[in-house]
């Protein structure tokens, strides 16, 4: 837990500077004066299909550059 959490170690948003109050889940940061270290934020996305396509693409290209490669060698 981290002390003075309503005062000195409040949480600042970088974009607009107004207090963080409350986790993504809306629970509230801050308890007594403390804060919880472990509160949630929000992380990244998990990338969709489309990124495993692309693999995929490249994995058959690669293959049909390496079938070409040892043909001319």
């Amino acid at each position: 837990m981290i002390p003075d959490a309503d005062t000195v170690n409040r949480l600042i948003n970088p974009i607009n500077g107004s207090v963080i109050t409350s986790d993504v889940f809306g629970n509230p940061r801050t308890t007594y004066g403390l804060r919880d270290v472990g509160a949630v934020q929000l992380a990244a996305p998990v990338p969709g299909p489309l990124p495993l396509l692309g693999i995929g693409a490249a994995y058959g290209w690669s293959r049909r550059l390496r079938r070409r490669l040892r043909s001319c060698g």
